[in-house]
């Protein structure tokens, strides 16, 4: 590869771009999202970052203003959808997903730098879903290369991604397709988006048995794309009144609920229930809740044995009756054993990263 000086890429996959010079002002075209804010990290041979915050065009274009000449030679461009710079957008040129840029003064005669085959379990998804569009294939093999590189995957007895292809898709277990796969009941409504209840009849059934995975080591999370407030479970299943693995995204009072084998715990001031909520049990005293990553209160929960029957998405499974559906539209869930709060961040932006690699546009809230 032919640099102005050499650099070895910080990406997994990187796509070539011939800037000529060493101190040209470029424009981009990499197919972003038309009049959106993103953040740069240009990273030089020496791994000296700088940060940009750049304007796409009409066109979804963006222009680097300023001319590198400390630089002297090949830049990585690294594009960011936050200003915490934790959500790399992922680009598609040529029918082939990448992580970055590489702007070089020549190219080396192809455009793709280490592009890896995709993860053997992101595969396997792919077919089982039929998943044909290449940025969705790679959003989700991003998602469980990271998942697997910090220890997630293991923990997961299901991953619903909630494909934008079809219901059918959507309803896969990422995790291990063709095991604890959604039957979704009386067709809720699928768009790119999501999935939609519809509040009275329609919900989606995980085959997955809380009781099985354990009292004291236990997680699920959901992605829930609607703030509107509503006395409903998003997620749920119950043996008895205190026998619960639940929760309520955000109440009538504009307060949020959840619950791990005993019951629930009520958190005020969420005016805004969209995003990731997640919850968590690794002992018999405590339960833990959080929204995107954050947690909001270790509660005083004491254990008794979980919930025999299976988890529901989008109603209650109130001892085998559907109950308490909710109109929410929701856009990925996981059911496993206990995240730590370093592990949950970690899985809530791995799951904002594909929400927002996954469309054109994304899907993120």
């Amino acid at each position: 590869m032919v640099f102005c000086n050499p650099i070895s890429p910080n990406c997994d996959t990187c796509f070539e771009v011939v800037y000529g010079n060493c101190n040209d002002v470029l424009t981009l075209s990499l197919g972003l999202d038309a009049a959106t804010t993103y953040f740069i990290n240009l990273t030089d041979k020496f791994d000296v970052v700088t940060p940009l915050t750049v304007l796409t065009d009409g066109s979804g274009d963006f222009t680097i203003t300023q001319t590198w000449t400390e630089f002297f030679g090949g830049v990585e461009v690294d594009i960011f959808a936050d200003s915490e710079r934790t959500i790399l957008i992922s680009i598609v040129q040529n029918s082939k997903y990448y992580n970055c840029v590489l702007l070089v003064k020549d190219l080396s005669g192809q455009n793709d730098i280490a592009l890896p085959a995709f993860d053997t379990d992101a595969q396997a998804y792919y077919t089982a879903s039929s998943i044909i569009d290449i940025r969705e294939q790679g959003a989700v093999n991003n998602m469980l290369v990271t998942l697997k590189d910090n220890g997630l995957f293991t923990k997961l007895t299901a991953l619903y991604l909630i494909s934008p292809t079809s219901l059918a898709a959507a309803a896969v277990n990422a995790k291990t397709p063709g095991t604890f796969d959604i039957t979704w009941v009386n067709s809720p409504v699928h768009s790119a988006n999501g999935v939609l209840g519809n509040g009275t009849t329609r919900y989606g059934r995980t085959g997955v048995l809380p009781n099985v995975i354990g009292s004291n080591d236990f997680g699920f999370g959901i992605y829930n794309r609607t703030s509107s407030a509503r006395t409903a479970f998003i997620m749920g299943s119950q043996s008895a009144a205190n026998r619960v693995t639940s929760m309520i995204a955000r109440t009538t009072v504009n307060v949020r609920q959840s619950g791990i084998s005993s019951g629930q715990e009520t958190f005020g001031g969420i005016t805004d229930a969209r995003g990731w909520h997640s919850g968590n049990r690794d002992n018999s005293a405590t339960m833990r809740h959080s929204i995107n990553g954050v947690q909001l209160e270790e509660a005083a929960r004491p254990t008794v044995s979980p919930s025999t029957f299976e988890l529901y998405l989008l109603a209650n499974n109130a001892m085998g009756v559907a109950a308490s559906f909710d109109n929410k539209q929701i856009s990925g869930a996981t059911i496993g054993t206990n995240l730590t709060a370093a592990e949950d961040l970690t899985m809530y932006i791995a799951m904002q990263t594909y929400q927002t690699n996954v469309i054109v546009g994304g899907r993120e809230v």
